[in-house]
């Protein structure tokens, strides 16, 4: 989420909508952050909103207002990624902060990247002064939280992974997979037969029903095609999930060059799964790429099983 106007123009837009002014996200694009942040909808105030709303603008109440803003912040992917990272560090330098916040929006500006850190301020999880080349951080998004309320923060959650933290990084992996629920769709061009692995180790017949993997041809081998038979037979009759793997051609796999990890109400943009596992830098980003996208890739691809393996050349 890029913050690109001021904030005290998102909140003066959250007043006149609370007041009766009618929400227009194609148009406005206060409007079209109130609504990312779950502030407002077509109807008006959601329930956040009007919390909101109601500390700052008629109670007056700065430490509310601060509350209820924060409570909106902790929901974000971009917000959980940085103070995630940048919490076991206790102080960090504000540059490096901006930096993180250009690489975690994919957006180059500085001062939108220190808007954010103004509005965290506002709310309480950094302490930021734009005078301090240092900034302190006050809320850790990683405290430990029952596990059926843990996978369902997973939704709300963006990863940064580090060279240093190899096993974070294999829990972020693990966190995502036992968050989601009914299906599973994964893409990867290259997908290494280790998915197999990291799907069986957490995999639940209770939360999830299906998964389609798709992939391109480069890592089929018939060793993988005989390793994914005995492992689809197993998930079905032992835990009653159903689990297909499709191929595209080249061409077709060269045309979708990122990781997806799709479930129901969320979706993700991964790293390569080797690159999780070996331990090294990325990122686990929110997507815009939905089940609708990736069924349309789906029904280009053949059946593991009936896909033809070309022996490369000697």
């Amino acid at each position: 989420m890029i913050l690109d106007v001021t904030w005290r123009s998102v909140e003066e837009r959250l007043q006149q909508v609370a007041e009766g002014a009618e929400p227009n996200t194609s148009k406005d694009r206060a409007d079209q952050l109130l609504s990312e942040l779950g502030l407002i909808d077509r109807n008006g105030l959601t329930p956040a909103g009007d919390r909101l709303y109601m500390a700052k603008y008629v109670t007056q109440d700065r430490e509310a207002a601060a509350e209820a803003l924060s409570e909106v912040l902790k929901h974000q992917p971009v917000v959980h990624a940085l103070l995630e990272a940048l919490w076991p560090a206790g102080t960090a330098p504000v540059s490096g902060a901006v930096n993180m916040l250009k690489r975690l929006t994919r957006h180059p500006n500085e001062q939108d990247a220190r808007r954010w850190l103004n509005v965290l301020n506002q709310a309480g999880l950094v302490a930021y002064n734009r005078n301090n080349d240092k900034m302190r951080i006050l809320y850790n998004p990683a405290e430990l939280v029952p596990s059926e309320e843990g996978e369902e923060r997973e939704r709300e959650r963006a990863h940064l992974l580090s060279r240093d933290t190899p096993y974070g990084n294999l829990m972020a992996l693990r966190e995502l997979l036992r968050a989601a629920r009914r299906s599973i769709r994964w893409w990867e061009q290259h997908m290494p037969a280790k998915v197999l692995e990291v799907l069986y180790k957490e995999l639940d017949g209770e939360k999830v029903q299906s998964v389609r993997l798709l992939s391109g041809p480069a890592n089929i081998t018939q060793d993988v095609k005989d390793e994914f038979k005995r492992f689809r037979t197993e998930m079905k009759k032992q835990r009653g999930i159903e689990i297909d793997w499709r191929v595209l051609t080249r061409q077709e796999a060269f045309e979708h060059h990122d990781r997806f990890f799709i479930t129901d109400g969320m979706s993700r943009n991964l790293p390569p799964l080797n690159t999780i596992l070996a331990g090294s830098t990325g990122e686990i980003l929110p997507s815009e790429i939905n089940a609708e996208d990736f069924d349309r890739w789906w029904v280009g691809g053949a059946d593991l099983a009936q896909h033809q393996i070309v022996e490369a050349a000697s």
